[in-house]
């Protein structure tokens, strides 16, 4: 008989498994698939658009609105491919870290899109069944609180994953607890304006939502800044700091505009 040992495997081929496990560099297909889904989001902004103003002449305040829209279908459409990109090397790799822009993509970007979808079923259902002023004044903003609330604990349960995924770098870890508190907050607030007071409190919670976004987007933006000195990320990492960051200042433009 003679001693088999199992022949060591290569460098060569653990380097390629580690490669294949990270996120691949950004490339002109994603930024292919990014023009693309913009223009989709664009056709489909441009419905609804004729859907509620109908085809008369933009004012100013709608021209605005809409450089809003178009600023917020763009980041969608670059959280959208990220994502994607995220769930394929999910699903090649097992286990895979994720890093916390990636965590902060997907807590961001899922809730945004499930808001969307929610926005344009809305635009839908009372162009086409001529939905009642009772429906879009009382049935209808409920709904959407309850929709921002389902959306803002969505959030919740991803961070609150990502913090139990990364505790050994403190800084993300508290920065992503930061994140999972304004997620929890945010729900709550929104749960207590559907169930008290609706009318009185709507305009007010979503003030506090926009400004606590603000804030803890300030906060984000000064820790990844921080850690582009000492750590190499990818380009997602930053895609979902600065997707967190873009909505936030979105969120507070709409808050303006609905003001104004």
């Amino acid at each position: 008989m003679t001693d088999e040992t199992p022949d060591p495997i290569p460098a060569a081929a653990s380097s390629v498994e580690a490669e294949s496990c990270q996120p691949p560099r950004l490339g002109i297909i994603h930024l292919l698939a990014w023009t693309a889904i913009t223009a989709v989001f664009f056709k489909v902004d441009a419905a609804l658009h004729l859907l509620e103003k109908g085809p008369n002449p933009v004012s100013t305040s709608s021209a605005l609105d809409r450089v809003v829209g178009f600023v917020d279908s763009t980041l969608m459409a670059a959280g959208i491919v990220g994502l994607a990109v995220l769930f394929r090397v999910r699903l090649r790799c097992r286990p895979v870290r994720f890093a916390p822009g990636h965590w902060i993509l997907i807590g961001t970007l899922m809730p945004y899109v499930s808001m969307y979808a929610v926005h344009v079923a809305h635009y839908v259902f009372t162009s086409l069944r001529h939905a009642s002023a009772d429906f879009q004044n009382k049935s209808w903003p409920a709904l959407l609180f309850a929709f921002m609330a389902e959306s803002a604990a969505l959030g919740f349960l991803v961070f609150q994953t990502a913090a139990r995924q990364i505790r050994d770098q403190r800084i993300w870890n508290r920065t992503i607890r930061l994140l999972l508190i304004v997620s929890g907050g945010e729900a709550i607030l929104y749960a207590g304006v559907l169930c008290y007071q609706f009318d009185s409190l709507s305009h007010a919670v979503r003030w506090i939502v926009g400004v606590a976004h603000l804030l803890t987007a300030l906060a984000l933006a000064v820790v990844a800044a921080d850690d582009v000195s000492r750590v190499r990320r990818d380009w997602l990492h930053f895609l979902g700091v600065g997707l967190y960051i873009g909505f936030s200042l979105i969120s507070l433009s709409q808050n303006l505009l609905d003001a104004g």
